[in-house]
């Protein structure tokens, strides 16, 4: 059993956002009183599951970072950090923000469960195989490259498609000023 609690709004707050639900008790102390039987399951993973958030703030998050880089930025939100299918949606839906995605699973997960369309995800892996950026390319995803391996394979797979159309391609560029304190992980 799944139970969610997610109250959406419109705000439109242009400042820093700083203010959060803290307490939410309330909506707990409802639920252990009216929906008891929840509890009462002997299937092992039958505890139910409650997810809180304060979607005012959240909101006051997404339009302070849409407006602090403009209307020329395409905003994306990792889906590691919150894989949430209607979280991601109204994301989308309501903000404009595509999702960031570090692996093949990740795209999987907001094309197929989120319904994410292609052209706002972003894959983003350091280690794609040759068939998840295949799959990404014919799909129009855009891919971020990170070495010129990688894009040499991108290169192969358009070819081998006959000039096949692809979503945006990115190329991490590591500049290698090693300014880091840290010199194995200062690149």
């Amino acid at each position: 059993f799944f139970f969610g609690c997610c109250v959406f709004s419109r705000n439109m707050v242009r400042s820093p956002p700083t203010l959060a639900i803290t307490d939410v008790s309330p909506v707990l102390k409802k639920v252990l009183h009216e929906r008891k039987e929840i509890f009462d399951s002997t299937e092992l993973t039958a505890a139910p599951v409650a997810q809180f958030y304060d979607l005012d703030l959240w909101d006051a998050h997404l339009e302070h970072c849409a407006a602090a880089f403009g209307e020329t930025v395409h905003h994306f939100i990792a889906i590691k950090s919150n894989s949430i299918t209607r979280m991601l949606k109204y994301a989308l839906d309501t903000h404009g923000f595509g999702v960031e995605c570090a692996s093949i699973g990740e795209v999987l997960h907001a094309m197929n469960h989120c319904r994410i369309p292609c052209d706002k995800i972003v894959f983003d892996s350091p280690c794609k195989t040759v068939s998840e950026l295949q799959f990404a390319i014919q799909h129009k995803i855009h891919c971020n490259l990170d070495n010129f391996d990688e894009y040499e394979r991108a290169v192969a797979i358009v070819a081998a498609n006959g000039g096949l159309e692809t979503g945006g391609i990115g190329m991490r560029i590591n500049p290698l000023v090693g300014a880091g304190t840290i010199a194995a992980l200062s690149v």
